[in-house]
């Protein structure tokens, strides 16, 4: 969150960023002058920005508070809000309300571009916050996942893509070459990454913040408009135990295999690859007794656990992937 938070802070330091128009939406404006206006009440805005929503609902008689997590963007919103009452803001995690002491209920719930920038991993915690603080019956305006998207920082706006499904899980290495995994694996197009802790994982605690800065910067540089997913580590049973067996499960097994061109086909599809050293017999057979659980070979080469990762992930791409 940390490198996210700068990477907005940059933008904003760079002047208005392009979300940040300054002007409310009319679907807004329809809610609180149209016809069918609601009756004043108290308002939150989710990743308010510089304030303008918040100054805005503030200025037709609401209570209106703005959470933010970028400090240059609140500073903003403050010195807006000088001469006109009825709005706070705050500095923080939207998806932390508790933690910053916002508290409902809420009558109007307002969402600007806020969620789909949200890590995937945060998501259920903005959704359990928003729920929390609104009023049985709210209005909740939503804005997100649009047909064109703008990274934090950029000037350049893209259409969504649509990307295969399929999942790339790992065995933590250092830091250096995880991070490296990551940063290509989303280059390459992989829809979510799975950390997974075998045996033989010897690497200091993942850190998915820096992971997820690292993937945005990544999507940024290659023109992807959608983020890999990145989970929490699990331990490799407990992988196995929650992966949907319609998933097929490609394993890359040092111990020989099907050779790619062969084994895979299109479909939802999980590669699992091993720490350095590999897996251990008996977790390489607790895989094979997976359902659905596919064994390929990688060549006559013994490969880094990270190349290892990628090269499967290149192989399924040009196989069956969006590369043909």
């Amino acid at each position: 969150m940390a490198i996210l938070r700068a990477l907005y802070e940059r933008a904003y330091r760079g002047g208005a960023p392009g979300w940040d128009t300054g002007v409310s939406p009319p679907e807004l404006v329809a809610l609180i002058e149209g016809p069918d206006a609601l009756e004043p009440g108290r308002a939150l805005d989710l990743g308010c920005g510089t304030g303008t929503n918040a100054l805005y609902l503030a200025q037709h008689g609401w209570f209106a508070t703005g959470v933010d997590f970028s400090s240059l963007a609140i500073s903003s919103a403050r010195r807006k809000s000088d001469f006109t009452s009825g709005v706070t803001f705050v500095e923080g995690d939207v998806t932390r309300l508790a933690e910053l002491g916002v508290d409902g209920p809420f009558d109007l719930l307002l969402d600007i571009g806020c969620f789909h920038s949200v890590a995937p991993n945060r998501r259920d915690d903005y959704v359990r916050g928003a729920a929390r603080v609104a009023k049985p019956g709210a209005t909740f305006l939503l804005f997100a996942f649009g047909p064109w998207l703008r990274w934090p920082g950029s000037r350049r706006t893209r259409e969504p893509e649509t990307i295969p499904d399929i999942w790339l899980a790992f065995a933590p290495v250092k830091r250096t070459q995880t991070d490296w995994l990551v940063e290509k694996a989303t280059e390459l197009g992989a829809a979510r990454l799975i950390p997974v802790i075998t045996q033989r994982t010897n690497t200091e605690r993942v850190k998915l913040e820096r992971l997820e800065a690292i993937a945005i910067e990544a999507a940024e540089q290659c023109g992807r408009t959608m983020l890999p997913e990145i989970a929490e580590p699990l331990p490799l049973k407990h992988f196995l135990d929650q992966r949907d067996p319609k998933r097929v499960l490609y394993f890359a097994d040092e111990g020989g295999g099907e050779h790619t061109s062969d084994a895979f086909r299109s479909g939802p599809a999980v590669i699992l690859v091993g720490p350095e050293g590999g897996f251990t017999d008996e977790e390489r057979a607790i895989v094979r007794s997976a359902p659905d659980a596919v064994p390929i070979s990688l060549g006559p080469r013994i490969l880094r656990a990270e190349t290892a990762a990628l090269a499967a992930l290149a192989a399924w791409m040009s196989a069956v992937g969006d590369w043909g």
